[in-house]
């Protein structure tokens, strides 16, 4: 087969090549791969955003505006937040998408 003999004689030594039900080659090889990562114990500090019934928590590192929408693009509603606080909103149940925005300095 030309396509076995093009991975073996080009790619790779150890290839396994099989067919398929529909008789194409399924190529396999193994490979060992290896990630050293060195990461340093760190506080994580992000906005957050969840729901718990109807109500929508919004918690933000930084001053700015969450703008609410729904699934049609319609702003429902545009919330300040200062860093640090946690505002919520009561809504409808629905799917909804929140943007936020923060001040510029």
């Amino acid at each position: 087969m030309a396509f076995e003999r093009f991975f073996r004689n080009n790619l790779l030594d150890d290839v396994v090549i099989t067919p398929n039900a529909d008789g194409t080659p399924a190529v396999r090889s193994d490979i060992t791969l290896s990630i050293d990562l060195t990461t340093a114990n760190t506080d994580v500090v992000a906005d957050r955003v969840w729901s718990a019934g109807h109500t929508i928590y919004i918690s933000a590192t930084h001053d700015g505006t969450a703008r609410i929408y729904n699934l049609t693009g319609r702003l429902i509603k545009a919330l300040p937040h200062t860093a640090g606080a946690t505002v919520q909103t009561v809504l409808p149940r629905g799917v909804y998408i929140v943007c936020r925005e923060r001040k510029s300095l």
